[in-house]
């Protein structure tokens, strides 16, 4: 994929955010290019692990949460153990 097509994904992913969707807290969009509570484009599953740049495999995160997640798959509610 090109920069600029990513670059029109993630203004759409975007559009509208306002909260991360991994922790919960504002996402920061004045808040300085190495700071960890900036906005990001997060991967619900990684591409690594055969995710993609769909609309519907990303979402709305922190610069930090995005990092501390790494390329982990989500667990899903039917495997977890209520």
């Amino acid at each position: 994929m090109s920069t600029r097509a990513w670059l029109r994904i993630r203004k759409i992913v975007l559009a509208g955010a306002t909260h991360c969707t991994i922790c919960g807290q504002p996402l920061d969009y004045n808040a300085p290019y190495r700071s960890s509570k900036r906005p990001s484009v997060d991967h619900i599953t990684p591409v690594e692990l055969g995710g993609t740049d769909d609309l519907w495999n990303l979402r709305p995160v922190h610069v930090g949460c995005n990092s501390a997640k790494g390329y982990k798959a989500p667990v899903s509610r039917a495997s977890r153990d209520w």
